[in-house]
């Protein structure tokens, strides 16, 4: 942070004991001193020299108008207010983590400028981002009222609309964000950019509107197309949610049957493969995908997680990969907690080495990924019944926004980690059924808490 960025930081935290006297002060009262005893002079008869008590009053006139000027540290105009205030919210967005009380500070600033005009959309979006990013729930309100208020004033220009647009994307506000970036002129990676925040908004049908302008733009390059035919056929797949992906994986076979030397798209079908449940065609497409890549974490995760996850017994060559996959993650230098949390559940599933389970969970945990789909992952397996680290999970999952099975799933790991109150705190429109549909763990709805 630059000097100026911590002077502002600390203007904002700390006032001295003893009122601040400016300098121009003490030069006035030597000033005033020195004009009653140029006065007294000739006023007493003791001399007749004018020449000295005028000098002295122009004295006393020139510091009394410097007295007058607003040079002091403490801002009182509305132009230098808002320059120490502009100072702090960009010191702090350099800072990342606010303390309490840099955290109240920036607090109060928001809350007087939703009470009054418009702030500027620079320093809105960055105090937004600042706020909707801590962990205080009134923080995050105020944030993200404080970025609606502004977005309503409809900022004209492109770089405060795209700036704004970054704090509702950091926000989660992804709808706003593609509204704010609608309107601004097209090139070829504004389609790209909305279907992002219109998948992540859940808008599906808009994402792919965007992407099908590329493909029906005859000027389009090549590899544009390509990119948009790989985000689309993606977009598809996750649109499905729990339910049957089999026109997306129609879509990925016909892509592949194009360019089967795309590693990534013949991942991406493996992994398509898991979410609707073909769990043996799934582990049939990572095996040759291990062999080929055997140092890729992506390979090596996602076939973890297929092969713990069927519940026949693997095949003698899978049951080999695997060994050496969960060796590969158990390894001191790997860092990936995905890769580390699948080996774990390797372990405990289909290697039956529950103490390795244990450590290798215990490590991805305490490498406490920031990535909030890693970090639901890691609390699943942590939460897997063979693994059991009920409470490691809660801390992990705690810290995510919940949908629809993500919460029955929070309830049990809460309420396992006899975290009642956590539980209970859930919506009671929360569905109980018997087990949970999309990652089955398998205890009973009448064993959660009554609230």
């Amino acid at each position: 942070m630059t000097p100026k960025g911590q002077a502002a930081l600390a203007a904002g935290k700390k006032k001295g004991v003893w009122p601040f006297i400016r300098p121009q002060t003490y030069l006035i009262i030597l000033s005033v001193l020195a004009l009653f005893w140029g006065w007294s002079r000739p006023a007493l008869g003791i001399s007749d020299d004018l020449f000295k008590p005028v000098v002295p009053s122009i004295w006393v006139l020139i510091h009394f108008w410097l007295e007058s000027r607003n040079w002091s540290p403490e801002p009182k105009s509305l132009a230098s207010r808002g320059n120490v205030k502009t100072g702090f919210i960009d010191a702090s967005a350099g800072v990342g983590t606010l303390d309490t009380a840099q955290l109240a500070l920036a607090c109060e600033i928001a809350s007087r400028r939703l009470g009054g005009l418009a702030p500027p959309a620079r320093d809105a979006a960055r105090l937004g981002t600042i706020l909707v990013q801590s962990n205080d729930d009134g923080a995050k309100k105020d944030g993200f009222d404080l970025l609606k208020r502004v977005a309503d004033a409809n900022p004209t220009g492109e770089k405060e609309r795209r700036e704004l647009a970054g704090a509702f994307a950091a926000a989660k506000g992804f709808e706003s964000a593609a509204n704010l970036l609608a309107t601004l002129p097209r090139d070829k990676d504004k389609p790209f950019e909305l279907a992002e925040l219109y998948s992540g908004a859940r808008k599906f049908d808009l994402a792919k509107r965007e992407l099908a302008t590329i493909a029906d733009n005859e000027s389009a390059k090549p590899a544009d197309k390509k990119r948009a035919e790989r985000e689309l056929l993606m977009i598809t797949a996750y649109a499905a949610g729990s339910g049957p992906h089999t026109g997306a994986l129609k879509l990925v076979e016909e892509f592949i049957k194009k360019d089967p030397q795309d590693l990534e798209m013949r991942i991406f079908q493996a992994e398509v493969n898991v979410w609707d449940k073909n769990l043996a065609k799934a582990l049939q497409l990572f095996v040759p995908l291990v062999k080929q890549n055997p140092n890729n974490p992506a390979v090596a995760a996602g076939f973890a997680n297929a092969a713990a996850k069927i519940r026949m017994p693997s095949s003698k060559e899978a049951q080999a990969l695997l060994s050496k996959v969960a060796e590969h993650a158990a390894a001191v230098d790997n860092k990936d907690p995905l890769l580390v949390a699948r080996a774990a559940e390797a372990f405990a599933t289909q290697l039956n080495d529950q103490p390795r389970a244990r450590q290798l969970a215990i490590k991805a945990a305490a490498m406490a990924p920031k990535d909030p789909i890693v970090r639901r992952e890691v609390a699943y397996v942590l939460a897997h019944p063979n693994i059991g680290l009920f409470k490691e999970a809660d801390q992990l999952f705690s810290t995510i926004d919940f949908t629809g099975d993500d919460r029955m799933q929070y309830v049990f790991m809460a309420s396992s980690a006899e975290n009642y109150v956590a539980a209970c705190k859930q919506p009671e429109s929360t569905p109980r059924r018997t087990s949970v549909t999309r990652r089955s763990i398998g205890r009973p709805a009448s064993s959660w808490p009554t609230c």
